[in-house]
């Protein structure tokens, strides 16, 4: 699909442009024009319906960002109360209680890991 297709659809979808996007992936944060061959190669459906995979021409790659990588970016052991601003960052509006606890068990659950990774990567780094 070109952009100017997947615009048509978005406009289709939300003609006064004011919905939130919702992917697999996460939350869109960015976008970037490359050529066909940079990081990787690219797929689309073409008019007969073939799934192509190619590395020629050019892409557009979507940049995500989920609850994982939210967390991560935000992530500072130095600061006492990283967990709690993390935590605060978090809004839900209309959703039932056990998605709720969920998604904060899945912000608790990243932020400890990130915990520990930096935990074991100061632990490997003072053996070397």
């Amino acid at each position: 699909m070109t952009t100017s297709e997947f615009i048509k659809l978005l406009q289709i979808a939300d003609p006064d442009g004011t919905a939130h996007i919702r992917m697999d992936g996460g939350v869109p944060i960015g976008a970037a024009g490359l050529p066909g061959y940079y990081d990787g190669s690219y797929s689309y459906i073409d008019d007969e319906g073939n799934y192509v995979t190619s590395r020629i021409g050019k892409k557009v790659d979507i940049y995500t960002q989920n609850i994982e990588d939210f967390v991560e970016y935000h992530f500072d052991s130095s600061d006492p109360d990283n967990y709690e601003k993390i935590k605060s960052k978090f809004i839900f509006d209309g959703l039932r209680e056990d998605s709720v606890e969920y998604i904060k068990s899945l912000v608790k659950k990243t932020w400890d890991e990130e915990l520990d990774w930096e935990s074991e990567y100061k632990k490997s780094k003072s053996k070397n």
